[in-house]
């Protein structure tokens, strides 16, 4: 059986792959949505314009159920905000129109500040973080090997 990844570092990954795009075509997180069934314990997909967003998403975890953990976790920490992110009783529920929170751009961009900002960030995603890292090079080291480079051009 395969190690579980926790929860914190699959939200990290995504968050981090999150702010790559809202750097670089912001609209793409709002160009989909993501519906969560709890019986069938899948993730559904209505995209209005293309699959890259989830397909990437499925890239760094491929279990629906821990997306979805992920996810809310993030918005829970208060790092993303969804239009509506709705469960009902049973635990269904929609992820759609995602945006990063200041919260969110801060926890990422504050690991150049300082060793404390840097081991926040590790608490959060239970990432570890070297001394001399900045944004790019982080992004680069948690996603490049997932996506192959090729959204960083490497």
């Amino acid at each position: 059986m395969a190690m579980l990844k926790p929860i914190k570092t699959i939200a990290g990954q995504i968050l981090l792959y999150f702010y790559y795009l809202h750097r670089t075509n912001p609209s793409l997180l709002s160009e989909w949505m993501m519906s969560f069934n709890k019986d069938t314990e899948k993730i559904a997909i209505e995209n209005r314009t293309n699959t890259e967003v989830i397909d990437r998403v499925k890239k760094i975890e491929s279990n629906d159920i821990d997306i979805i953990n992920a996810l809310e976790y993030l918005g829970e920490k208060g790092f993303i905000v969804s239009g509506d992110p709705t469960f009902d009783m049973s635990g269904n529920g929609s992820f759609y129109n995602i945006k990063l929170t200041s919260q969110g751009i801060d926890i990422i961009e504050n690991i150049e500040r300082s060793a404390s900002e840097r081991k926040n960030f590790e608490i959060n995603f239970n990432m570890t973080v070297n001394n001399n890292v900045n944004v790019e090079s982080l992004l680069k080291a948690e996603l490049g090997s997932l996506f192959k480079g090729s959204i960083f051009g490497l």
